[in-house]
């Protein structure tokens, strides 16, 4: 009997905390960027400002969510498997020693898809919820 209260208040407890998957945030690019699908690996490098043109020699411009947001904690932890704070650490590094600059940051989704359709080479990400008709994606592969 006791086994299965503490079975019932698990279950309760995790449907009532929410859970994130991978799955809640898509990545978005601009439709001159040809990438359709990624790996992490390669969307950590360039989140991380380290990979910075794409194959055709155009620069990467990448736009992202303010650091206390939550798609932009759910985008780091899950796709990217770091802690923002971990990304702002690399950002800050980049800047100060002079070789390069921080990615550019929107306050909310719509600002996000607006700036990445309109900005040739742009990559982002939203999530999934906010989706909408003609979005480009790109797949995120293993």
């Amino acid at each position: 009997m006791r086994s299965m209260a503490t079975l019932i208040l698990l279950i309760c407890l995790s449907s009532a905390t929410p859970s994130y998957g991978a799955e809640d945030i898509i990545i978005i690019k601009n439709a001159s960027t040809h990438h359709d699908a990624l790996t992490r690996k390669s969307l950590k490098s360039i989140f991380s400002m380290r990979w910075r043109t794409w194959d055709d020699g155009s620069p990467i411009k990448v736009i992202v969510m303010d650091d206390d947001s939550d798609t932009h904690r759910k985008f780091t932890t899950q796709i990217l498997g770091i802690f923002p704070h971990q990304l702002r650490k690399v950002w800050n590094r980049i800047v100060f020693s002079g070789t390069g600059q921080s990615p550019r940051a929107v306050d909310n989704s719509e600002q996000m898809i607006e700036l990445v359709k309109n900005t040739p080479g742009a990559i982002g990400y939203i999530p999934k919820s906010h989706a909408v008709e003609n979005l480009l994606l790109v797949e995120v592969i293993e």
